[in-house]
């Protein structure tokens, strides 16, 4: 997006009052638009820099613009309204509009719509059906017979499920013409495995966040609270801290960077002392090479560390991940998303001084994690879309209990309101 220029930024803050006569004069200004007489309109327009004040002026600006085919000097001129108007309906739609027709939809659609930031209130539901080879993420009944030296130990555990995943999203400017803006989420993800419900899986997440957002980039502090149940147990709760700053670097370029604080709490009394503080970053980068290929890059790092030592091994972790992925419009109806993630994890066992004495590494376990995830979209309307997706996981380790090998395959439908 174009930034707008300094000068029309100080007349749009001046210049608040209109007169009678500037009034006729934006009469006659647009009394030329309706006759399709746009080159004048523009030639008016920019020599009322009085009345650069006033939303109309820019939506005449605009219209006229894009009536000409001059589609970037139309998208500054509805983003002006917009800061001017943040309501103005005929704008967003008319932005929107011109987004996809200058190649731009990839970034206003990406990094969970980083850079529209226009929509008040949103909402989307996703409904799969799918299958797990491995629930459990368990190395196989003889590996860990072999490893604990008793026979007996559980397997891996398959089953078919059902998924929902929901989401509300409500935004606010704190005043009309302010780049500050308020916003709550709601996010749910629920998991029903059909032949293994001890797997069952659910987890809510609330969010409240203060943001700014400008045309260059925009700034979030939110705050969010997840409950986990896991294991036919209320299993943990996470408080976080996740301040985030988004700037498009070009018009094919986004960079996202955050800060992550947590707080883990679990409530289960087995694995209380397993409650960790984690601190952590994560950069993210979009790249639009075509109108129909989107390719992203991220790389996270993490740092937990356990309030309580007193038993357990492996409390204390880090985990680095990085992560490429693509994005491709295969056609009209049909695009291809395609990740790859890879994880190194370490983990460090402050307890046991024995193993230590003989060998330091024998006190430390690290684990190595690889996954592939395919999915198909089909644009089934403007608002709904199906899915087939492939996601294989593999994890290596020298602690024999982590090591494992896993397939999910789901099929689903969504739709955002």
């Amino acid at each position: 997006m174009k930034k707008m220029p300094f000068s029309l930024v100080l007349g749009t803050v001046l210049f608040c009052n209109t007169v009678w006569s500037g009034e006729a004069k934006l009469f006659t200004i647009e009394s030329n638009a309706l006759h399709g007489e746009h080159t004048q309109v523009l030639h008016d327009i920019k020599h009322r820099k009085q009345d650069y004040s006033d939303p109309k002026l820019h939506l005449l600006w605009a219209r006229s613009a894009e009536a000409l085919g001059k589609l970037e000097v139309a998208m500054s001129a509805y983003e002006r309204v917009l800061i001017l108007d943040p309501s103005n309906a005929e704008a967003k739609e008319r932005l929107k509009n011109i987004y996809n027709k200058t190649n731009r939809q990839g970034l206003s659609t990406s990094a969970d719509d980083a850079m529209d930031g226009r929509k008040t209130f949103s909402s989307h539901v996703a409904l799969a059906l799918g299958y797990d080879n491995n629930l459990n993420a368990n190395p196989g009944a003889l590996a860990l017979d072999d490893y604990y030296g008793v026979i007996g130990n559980t397997g891996e555990v398959s089953s078919s499920f059902a998924r929902l995943d929901a989401g509300l999203s409500y935004k606010k400017s704190i005043a009309p013409t302010s780049l500050w803006y308020t916003k709550a989420k709601l996010d749910i993800h629920a998991q029903d495995n059909i032949k293994a419900h001890f797997y069952d899986i659910f987890v809510g997440t609330a969010e409240l966040g203060i943001g700014y957002d400008t045309n260059n980039y925009k700034f979030y502090v939110p705050l969010s609270f997840q409950r986990i149940d896991y294991l036919d147990t209320q299993l943990l709760n996470t408080l976080r801290f996740s301040p985030s700053l988004i700037t498009q670097v070009n018009k094919k370029s986004i960079v996202r960077l955050h800060a992550i604080f947590s707080k883990g709490t679990f409530q289960d009394t087995a694995f209380s002392n397993r409650d960790s503080r984690t601190v952590g970053a994560k950069i993210n980068y979009y790249y639009l090479y075509t109108k129909d290929l989107l390719f992203n890059a991220h790389i996270k790092y993490l740092s937990k560390k356990a309030n309580n030592k007193s038993d357990a091994e492996f409390v204390d972790s880090d985990y680095l991940t990085l992560g490429v992925g693509m994005k491709y419009n295969i056609h009209k109806d049909f695009s291809l998303d395609l990740n790859y993630l890879h994880k190194i994890s370490n983990y460090e066992d402050d307890i046991d001084d024995t193993k230590k004495a003989l060998d330091p590494n024998l006190a430390l376990r690290k684990d190595t994690f690889n996954q592939v995830s395919l999915r198909l979209n089909y644009k089934y309307s403007k608002k709904t879309k199906l899915y087939l997706e492939n996601e294989y996981s593999t994890s290596n380790s020298n602690y024999t209990p982590a090591t494992y090998n896993k397939n999910q395959v789901l099929f689903g439908i969504s739709r955002h309101f």
